[in-house]
C-alpha cells in the first residue's frame, strides 16, 4: 500500500519472506532497492504516470530474492479513495510470473531457432537449386559430344560408301567415345551422392589413408616415376572413404598435368581461423589443419583458381589431358561435407599447391 504521496506503507509477509526484509526495510522508497536495477526507471516510470492520472497500471519487473537471484513479478495497482472521493494512495499486488516468463523465453528461443534454421534451409536450397540447374546444364552438354560422335562415326559405319578398311578406326572412336560417356556418367553419380553421404564422421588416421592412395595407386606411380614425399599428417574427424577420395584425386591431378617425372609435396600445420583466406568466411574460434599438396606440374593460371572447381570446368584441351573435368569439383564437395575449403596457388608452369582446410576444434 502506498500514501497520496506515492510513499509505500505496507507491505505483506509473502514479499518480505522472498526478500529475506523487514517492513521498515520497505517503507517510503526502500522497496525500490529490491528491484533490478534495469527495471527500476521503467517501472517507477509507469507507476508515477499512473500516479498523476490516478488510473490503474501494470508493470513487469525482477525482483531479488533473499539467495541473490532475481525472479519475474507482476505488479498491478489501483488508485483508492475514501468516502469523499478523496485519492489516498495506491493498492497493489505482485504475482510472481517466473515460470511463465522462463517458458516464453524458452518458446521464443525454438521459435527463434526454427526460424533460423528455416532461413539457413531455405538460402541452401536456393543455392542448390541454382547449382543443379548449372549442373545440368554442363552435364547435358558434355555428355551430347561422345554422343554425337558416336552417331557420326556409327552412321560412317553403315554407310555404303565407307571403305571396310575403315571400319575398324571408326569401331574403335566409337568404343572411346562410349568409354567417355561411362566415366561421366560414373563422375556424375559419384558427385551427386556426396552430399547425400548418410556415414558417420569418426577419427580418420590421415597417414594411414594416403598409404591406402598410394598402394593402390602403385602401377601408375611407378609407370609415371612419380616422387611422393609426405609429412606425418595426424587425424582428423571425417569420413574416411571421402578422404581418400579426395587424396587420390590430388595426386592423380598432380600427375596427370605433368610434363615432367611428377614430383609432389605433402606438408601439414595447424592455423587458426583467422589465417585462413578471408572470402571463404571462416570462423575464427575455430584451429584448422592444413594440408598442402605441392606438385611440379604444368599449373594454371591464378584467376582461374575459383574455374576449376566448378563441375566440367576444364582448363586444357580433352586431346592434351584426359579427364571428366568433375575431379576437382568433387575435392571441393568432400571439403564442404567436412566444414572445410579447397585453395589452390599456382602459377602457369610452375606446378601448383592445393591447399585443403579441416576444421579442428571450436577452442580459441
Amino acid at each position: 500500500m502506498t500514501d497520496r504521496n506515492a510513499q509505500c506503507t505496507y507491505i505483506n509477509k509473502t514479499w518480505l519472506d522472498f526478500t529475506n526484509s523487514k517492513l521498515e526495510d520497505n517503507l517510503g522508497d526502500n522497496w525500490l532497492k529490491f528491484l533490478h536495477t534495469e527495471d527500476k526507471e521503467r517501472g517507477m516510470g509507469i507507476y508515477m504516470e499512473a500516479f498523476e492520472k490516478r488510473i490503474p497500471y501494470s508493470v513487469k519487473y525482477r525482483v531479488k530474492k533473499h539467495d541473490g537471484t532475481y525472479q519475474w513479478f507482476l505488479n498491478h495497482g489501483i488508485p483508492k479513495f475514501d468516502i469523499d472521493n478523496n485519492f489516498v494512495g495506491y493498492l497493489g499486488s505482485n504475482t510472481n510470473i517466473q515460470d511463465q516468463v522462463a517458458f516464453s523465453e524458452a518458446l521464443e528461443e525454438k521459435v527463434n531457432q526454427r526460424t533460423r534454421e528455416v532461413t539457413k534451409a531455405n538460402k541452401e536450397l536456393i543455392k542448390l537449386n541454382m547449382n543443379l540447374e548449372e549442373f545440368a546444364y554442363m552435364a547435358s552438354h558434355d555428355l551430347k559430344e561422345p554422343l554425337r560422335k558416336i552417331r557420326t562415326f556409327n552412321s560412317l559405319i553403315v554407310s555404303e560408301d565407307t571403305d571396310v578398311d575403315t571400319i575398324p578406326t571408326y569401331a574403335s572412336k566409337i568404343e572411346h567415345s562410349a568409354q567417355r560417356m561411362t566415366d561421366l556418367i560414373d563422375n556424375i553419380l559419384e558427385y551427386s551422392r556426396i552430399e547425400n553421404n548418410s556415414i558417420q564422421s569418426e577419427k580418420v588416421v590421415l597417414d594411414d589413408t594416403l598409404n591406402q592412395v598410394l598402394s593402390d595407386l602403385t602401377i601408375m606411380i611407378e609407370e609415371q616415376e612419380v616422387t611422393i614425399k609426405a609429412e606425418d599428417l595426424g587425424t582428423v574427424n571425417g569420413i574416411q572413404i571421402r578422404i581418400y577420395q579426395l587424396f587420390s584425386n590430388l595426386i592423380k591431378n598432380g600427375v596427370k598435368f605433368n610434363k615432367k617425372k611428377p614430383i609432389i609435396d605433402i606438408t601439414v600445420s595447424e592455423v587458426e581461423g583467422e589465417s585462413v583466406p578471408k572470402r571463404f568466411n571462416a570462423n575464427k574460434k575455430f584451429h584448422f589443419k592444413k594440408i598442402v599438396f605441392k606438385d611440379n606440374g604444368i599449373g594454371l593460371d591464378v584467376d582461374k583458381k575459383n574455374y576449376i572447381f566448378k563441375p566440367f570446368k576444364r582448363l586444357n584441351s580433352s586431346s592434351d589431358y584426359t579427364g571428366t573435368g568433375i575431379g576437382l569439383a568433387i575435392c571441393k564437395r568432400i571439403m564442404d561435407l567436412h566444414g572445410g575449403y579447397i585453395d589452390v596457388e599456382s602459377e602457369k608452369g610452375k606446378g601448383a599447391s592445393f591447399i585443403l582446410y579441416f576444421p579442428m576444434s571450436k577452442e580459441a
